[in-house]
């Protein structure tokens, strides 16, 4: 066993082995183990006291609040995500991210992920929809923001490799930009709004309007990232393959291409006066990039609660019939489950 990695070059304490006061240096786990809980942890996004019980089943080891506080500080563990405004439901918070093509206006992905603010996750998101279309864009557009630095590094690789050709200083393969004027990707975003996002909004933060979801309750938002994440995608998914498929209106001064659905311009764009510029990239060398380049798995990156708890609630969930999940029994199925479980 180890010490305190806090208190490593101070003498052993023997009056304080529980350590709850931040100053015990008995004994400990061997420091890269506790790291790598720690890092663990945050990347599951579970709270403090839930970490401190990990720690207790895991690692033998009983500190307090405090303390675990100081060593995440000590080894550089990244904080979980602040809840943006937008629901004001304490904790919680469902970021959506999307990718969309400039000419076609076509919607290539839309999805919703545990944390936007996280290079590693996003930079999940953008491996998935190069593997399955098996090309990248001349150039990638997107917010300024440390989360999009795995886009820019993957990005400009795979244009050093697959288009060596195509000059970088014409057509850099990226283009970093202030949210607001993202334009192609803001107008989608009102669309959105307008045509799902504002039911779906009312739908759950009737949660918490009803006294069902009560704010800063572990099991609740535990529960809450079981039932919601998997409605929302649903209703994402829908909403872009409705984009896809409408007619876009005529606009004669538009350099872009109007008058047809975005798929017809992505399938055929020689038909509409444009020519494709993908590059093609093979998806086992997109597979072995998101290997070497980001350090959590897709699975983990894309997690909303631990696999403790999804065991728990999946089970749960089977013994009530599985019953019909959606925007309108959501919080229904919620109430039911909730006696079920433990946190």
């Amino acid at each position: 066993m180890a010490r305190n990695p806090l208190l490593k070059d101070k003498p052993s304490t023997s009056n304080n082995h529980s350590g709850k006061n931040g100053r015990d240096n008995g004994d400990w786990p061997d420091e890269e183990i506790l790291k790598a809980a720690l890092y663990r942890y945050s990347q599951e996004r579970l709270p403090l006291p839930r970490r401190i019980k990990r720690l207790g089943h895991e690692l033998q080891l009983d500190i307090g609040l405090t303390l675990l506080k100081n060593l995440n500080k000590h080894f550089g563990i990244p904080s979980s995500r602040k809840a943006p405004k937008a629901l004001q439901m304490g904790g919680v918070a469902l970021p959506i991210y999307g990718y969309k093509d400039k000419c076609s206006s076509v919607c290539i992905q839309l999805v919703i992920i545990p944390n936007n603010r996280k290079a590693d996750v996003v930079g999940h998101t953008y491996c998935d929809w190069v593997s399955e279309l098996g090309c990248i864009p001349l150039q990638l557009t997107f917010d300024k923001g440390s989360e999009t630095g795995e886009l820019y590094a993957m990005q400009t690789a795979f244009r050093e490799v697959y288009a060596p050709e195509i000059d970088t200083t014409t057509y850099p393969p990226c283009h970093a930009m202030k949210s607001v004027h993202n334009t192609p990707i803001e107008s989608f975003w009102h669309a959105f709004r307008q045509h799902t996002g504002r039911n779906l909004y009312a739908a759950i933060v009737r949660g918490k309007e009803d006294g069902i979801f009560h704010v800063n309750n572990e099991l609740h938002e535990c529960l809450f990232y079981w039932i919601w994440p998997q409605i929302v995608q649903r209703e994402l998914t829908d909403f872009r393959d409705y984009w896809n498929m409408h007619k876009l209106r005529v606009q004669r001064d538009k350099l872009m291409p109007s008058g047809t659905t975005p798929t017809d311009l992505w399938i055929a764009p020689e038909d509409y006066g444009h020519v494709r510029i993908s590059i093609p990239v093979p998806r086992d060398a997109v597979e072995a990039m998101r290997r070497e380049r980001l350090p959590i798995s897709r699975d983990e990156a894309f997690s909303w609660v631990d696999h403790e708890f999804a065991t728990s609630a999946e089970q749960a969930y089977s013994s009530l019939g599985c019953p019909r999940l959606n925007k309108d029994t959501a919080w229904e199925v919620f109430s039911r489950m909730e006696p079920m479980l433990k946190y």
